[in-house]
């Protein structure tokens, strides 16, 4: 009896906090998300993202969750153009933004930079907001554009640099 009564509280809570979370992850969508990509002088691709996110609950947004592909180095988060430290399990970063007390109807802009090495194939986004819009372009070129993205839906676009052919032909 103990036991059970025990459990059922334990499961409660933890329904609580996962509930909360799930809150803040639905309250928050993106009006916009520009991925551009970058060849550096390294050869490796520089990578930004710029994301408008808009609130659309009154409830308490403490955490902003996002994914970068494994492999990422150099990450920098800034919101509103602060810095902000984070943490991060694989694939997922947090940073807590509960100091911003962000309340419906506001936007925020959220910057991510980092690096990914020169022989990545595929560059990968999975989206942890409803997207209104997204673009991904790499060197200038426009390599993905979609319209009301869900959440949850995942991008995997190959990335590879054209090699240019000499002017002259080595076939006579």
């Amino acid at each position: 009896m103990n036991k059970t009564l025990i459990i059922s509280a334990l499961s409660i809570i933890i329904i609580l906090i996962l509930s909360t979370h799930i809150v803040n992850a639905q309250s928050l969508d993106a009006i916009n998300h520009e991925i551009t990509l970058t060849t550096q002088d390294d050869d490796n691709i520089g990578i930004n993202e710029l994301i408008i996110l808009k609130s659309n609950t009154n409830e308490s947004i403490n955490t902003l969750d996002f994914w970068i592909q494994n492999g990422a180095n150099n990450v920098v988060f800034l919101v509103n153009g602060n810095l902000f430290t984070f943490i991060n399990y694989e694939t997922k970063y947090s940073i807590n933004i509960s100091t911003l007390e962000i309340k419906i109807g506001d936007q925020i802009t959220v910057e991510i930079n980092y690096v990914l090495d020169k022989n990545t194939q595929n560059f990968v986004k999975q989206l942890l907001q409803k997207t209104n819009s997204i673009t991904i372009t790499y060197d200038n070129k426009i390599l993905y554009s979609a319209l009301n993205s869900a959440v949850g839906s995942q991008l995997t676009i190959p990335i590879y640099k054209m090699v240019e052919m000499p002017e002259e032909s080595l076939f006579i």
